[in-house]
């Protein structure tokens, strides 16, 4: 599938002769590289619930909200046989079965961990027209960089997964497109003919060969030491309705040290603007110091800081939370993340604040994004 874009060429040709130099500095081989299907997501409803489906060979995950979009329990679980699949609650409260009994209808079982307080669910697919069917794409690599071939010497070895989410293949090849143009919307300067995600996963490990040699060039590897790498990233959807859909894009990677590091940007893109969303549209009125406000105070809430005591004292990097535009929406809440590094240092971790709705009702935009979700729309 290829996205065309109003960009020079000529970054085409300056970015092919970067790569080519690099390559012949530094000796490389994929050990082996594919893409393969990995996991499918559907959508079922029934008159006062809703169920994510997530479903990989034999593998199940599923993620129960319900009306208002808020999440209910989580299972996971194997097929227990044909259309059937048996599984449990991640808070180990309770088991559940899936039964298809036709292409479009799920049979969903709940019951205690004793197999008692049986409840059944009647649930039919959703239609393209209120959830984009899209599947998941992975790749998967074990590369080795070196610059002498004798026996690997000074070498990197990594392993590599990439996730990502591609259009179902149900989806007309209009839809298809506006789906890809919506993921690869915070991606600025794309070259023309860009294909998504085989150009991704490409110039990720051209980058990858690009940051070895300068850590050897610069003398941080040493003869006769191999270094192991590992690279994870996910592009994973956590919205899908109302005409929005909200991306998170988590990157895991440990190239040497005591620690890997890690990060999610969020972004959600709306289909009928055909932009990624922002603080105007969806606020209006003074709402930036009541999200401070708001942010500063679940932030004490959750790391148990006193209201008289000052961020710094307790290794933070400033003496109030700022408001970031790391921001993703979900159906009932907004949640903001602050990474690593970003407002205190690593042993603090990334930092997550989430708040409903329904405690900004005063500031939300009418007929904005969030409007159109506490609508149902």
């Amino acid at each position: 599938m290829i996205i065309v874009f109003s960009r020079e060429k000529n970054m085409k040709k300056i970015f092919f002769i970067i790569a080519l130099i690099n390559l012949i500095l530094v000796q490389a081989q994929t050990v082996y590289h594919y893409n393969m299907p990995c996991g499918s997501e559907r959508y079922f409803e029934s008159d006062s619930s809703f169920l994510i489906v997530q479903v990989h060979d034999s593998d199940m995950v599923l993620v129960h909200h319900d009306a208002a979009g808020i999440v209910l329990a989580r299972y996971a679980g194997k097929m227990s046989s044909a259309n059937e699949f048996f599984l449990q609650r991640d808070d180990e409260m309770g088991n559940a079965e899936v039964y298809f009994p036709e292409e479009a209808k799920l049979n969903f079982t709940t019951m205690d961990n004793k197999g008692g307080s049986k409840k059944i669910y009647f649930y039919t697919e959703v239609s393209d027209q209120k959830m984009i069917p899209f599947d998941y794409l992975c790749f998967t690599a074990n590369r080795a960089i070196y610059f002498t071939v004798d026996e690997g010497k000074d070498s990197v070895n990594m392993f590599i997964q990439r996730r990502y989410p591609v259009p179902a293949k149900s989806l007309s090849k209009e839809d298809s497109l506006k789906f890809i143009e919506a993921i690869l919307a915070p991606y600025k300067g794309l070259p023309n003919e860009f294909r998504y995600p085989e150009d991704m996963v490409k110039n990720a490990d051209i980058m990858l060969i690009q940051d070895y040699t300068s850590m050897y060039e610069a003398g941080s590897m040493e003869p006769d030491y191999t270094a192991f790498w590992e690279i994870n990233e996910d592009i994973d959807i956590v919205l899908n309705c109302a005409g929005l859909l909200g991306v998170v894009n988590s990157l895991y990677e440990y190239t040497g040290g005591a620690h890997g590091t890690y990060g999610s940007m969020c972004n959600v893109y709306d289909f009928t603007t055909r932009n990624i969303v922002g603080f105007d549209d969806i606020f209006e009125g003074d709402y930036e110091p009541a999200l401070i406000k708001n942010i500063n105070t679940k932030v004490r809430e959750q790391l148990e800081i006193e209201e008289g005591e000052s961020l710094s004292d307790r290794g933070f990097f400033v003496d109030e939370m700022p408001l970031t535009d790391n921001f993703c929406l979900y159906t009932n809440r907004i949640m903001f993340v602050y990474n690593i590094y970003e407002v205190a240092p690593y042993v603090v971790g990334s930092i997550e604040v989430e708040i409903p709705y329904t405690e900004l009702k005063e500031f939300i935009k009418k007929n904005g994004p969030i409007d159109r979700l506490m609508n149902g729309e």
